[in-house]
């Protein structure tokens, strides 16, 4: 048995390469370096997951209810300057459910419910509970973030002093 000479061996490596391509596809393309597709007010009501701001999520809030186990979060991004959240309705069979954001601007003025969620729409199962994502809002303003069972009620703060109301349904965070 001869050995092939070390520069032909060399010369064959493309045509192995190429064919191990063809053989086992192509290698994974590697991670888009590009980054998120907003900033700041450009992402106002997108998706943090479809714009690539969830890459580098914060939770910076995160809040109970304490009957029933749901979950009441906010999560900021550095990197698009902005905020969502994240209401979990434990084990939510009816689709329903309600996640806004509320912001009063540094200067000062009225309190808006800037992104809401209804779960009837933009709801996710997730292990049998329901999960409502609002879209996000720019940093540098006052928010909180509510959650509520229920849709009928959108753009009604159930805490608008900070204190529970007790005619109304849901909870909120405390304001940033």
């Amino acid at each position: 048995m001869k050995s092939v000479p070390l520069r032909r061996a060399l010369r064959l490596l493309p045509v192995l390469a190429l064919a191990a391509g063809v053989l086992f596809g192509p290698a994974a393309p590697l991670a888009s370096a590009a980054g998120p597709t907003c900033n700041g007010s450009s992402c106002e009501g997108q998706n943090a997951e479809a714009t690539g701001c969830s890459v580098d999520e914060m939770p910076i809030d995160d809040s109970s209810e304490g009957q029933g186990g749901s979950d009441l979060k906010i999560y900021y991004s550095p990197t698009c300057g902005t905020v969502w959240a994240m209401y979990t309705e434990v084990d939510a069979t009816g689709g329903f459910g309600t996640a806004t954001i509320f912001t009063v601007p540094d200067t000062g003025g009225l309190e808006t419910a800037t992104q809401q969620a209804l779960g009837s729409q933009v709801g996710r199962n997730i292990n049998g509970n329901l999960a409502i994502e609002t879209g996000m809002t720019q940093w540098g303003q006052s928010f909180k973030a509510c959650g509520s069972p229920d849709e009928n009620s959108t753009t009604i703060d159930p805490e608008p002093d900070g204190v529970a109301s007790p005619n109304l349904y849901g909870w909120c965070t405390g304001w940033h």
